[in-house]
């Protein structure tokens, strides 16, 4: 069961890391637009990217479909393949449906940091460990509970990641379509559709090609997942 902003007035505070913004800052910067690669595979990871702004989708292409790996939110990085050895990346990365402002570190450099620097080491390797935990508890869900509360729980991850509180509704500023969810969980965009259609239709969210307002995700939404269903409407 979801718990960060399902049951709490406010969302968690987003874990920051500041000594991996203070390398980035100052580093090399680029603005992409939406359909402007950052990387594709086969070039060369000899640089480490920083979000500043936007959101980027790191994808692969099978038999010309995307298949969404995961999105970098503001102040998470991503293309780490050259820290680990590997010298060329394995996928896409663009954009995500806005423009993005992208900071770059040389891996040589990112690597001589992170020798010098323990703290910044340990601030590496939770935010990564804070990925794979995301992967995992994703992966769990998809095996323990409805496919339904699996859309629900990206909700969640999107809100706490990428969102800003509003009074009590939360605000993210980009939509990803129906197909790129389906995609980055493993289950049909009639699925998504369905889904996103129930929460709409009970006024729990609101969404536009633009952004998402997720509301009231405190009270009647929790009591929806506590008996298993999207379309069972009880009295408060």
């Amino acid at each position: 069961m979801p718990t960060s902003f399902l049951k709490k007035q406010s969302l968690k505070p987003k874990i920051t890391y500041p000594l991996i913004h203070h390398l980035f800052n100052g580093q090399s910067k680029r603005h992409f637009s939406p359909g402007k690669k950052i990387y594709t595979p086969d070039t060369h990871s000899d640089r480490v990217y920083y979000v500043r702004e936007g959101t980027v989708q790191i994808y692969n292409l099978i038999e010309d479909k995307k298949l969404i790996k995961h999105l970098a939110f503001p102040n998470e990085m991503f293309g780490i393949e050259g820290l680990f050895k590997m010298p060329i990346h394995k996928n896409f990365a663009e954009p995500l449906k806005m423009d993005c402002l992208i900071l770059s570190i040389g891996t040589t450099d990112f690597l001589t940091n992170m020798e010098k620097n323990r703290a910044l080491s340990a601030e590496f390797f939770l935010q990564l460990g804070k990925r794979q935990s995301r992967l995992e508890k994703r992966l769990s869900s998809k095996a323990l509970e409805t496919s339904e509360y699996v859309v629900i729980e990206f909700l969640e991850e999107l809100g706490e990641r990428a969102g800003s509180l509003l009074g009590v509704e939360i605000l993210v500023p980009f939509m990803p379509a129906h197909e790129d969810i389906a995609n980055i969980l493993g289950v049909s965009r009639q699925l998504v559709s369905a889904t996103l259609s129930k929460l709409r239709n009970l006024n729990l969210i609101y969404y536009n090609r633009n952004k998402m307002i997720i509301r009231d995700f405190y009270g009647k939404i929790l009591k929806y997942l506590d008996n298993k269903t999207l379309g069972k409407n009880r009295e408060n």
